[in-house]
């Protein structure tokens, strides 16, 4: 166990889960760090919509790494996945986090051998 986690042990309940406050420590902390209107603020969302966000914005070069995956070719992958990361692109969030990890699985194997990407 290291000492942030013991750290986090120590905080009492309490602390972490307060009635319709998200964020409630770190908010908390930020007090006159943060500008009020960002420390407060709560319409920011996940880090899904990031990555979606840039998903759409450099879907072109997506395409050229998605035109032959290599995760399909060798079965860690039914090729359907396709289909589900275009309803991703176009703002289904639903399975976003696993969408977005096999991307970085299949960007990672095309860059590991990009001339004879994984003879299968």
């Amino acid at each position: 166990m290291c000492s942030s986690d013991l750290f986090l042990l120590n905080i009492p309940p309490d602390q972490f889960f307060r009635p319709h406050e998200d964020r409630s420590i770190q908010r908390r902390a930020m007090l006159r760090i943060l500008p009020e209107e960002i420390r407060t603020r709560t319409d920011k969302k996940g880090p899904s919509e990031s990555m979606l966000i840039g998903l759409r914005r450099h879907w072109a070069q997506w395409e050229s790494v998605l035109k032959a995956p290599v995760t399909v070719r060798l079965g860690i992958v039914k090729p359907d996945i396709l289909e589900a990361l275009q309803r991703m692109r176009f703002g289904t969030l639903e399975g976003s986090s696993e969408l977005l990890r096999w991307l970085s699985l299949e960007a990672w194997l095309q860059r590991i051998s990009p001339t004879k990407v994984l003879a299968v």
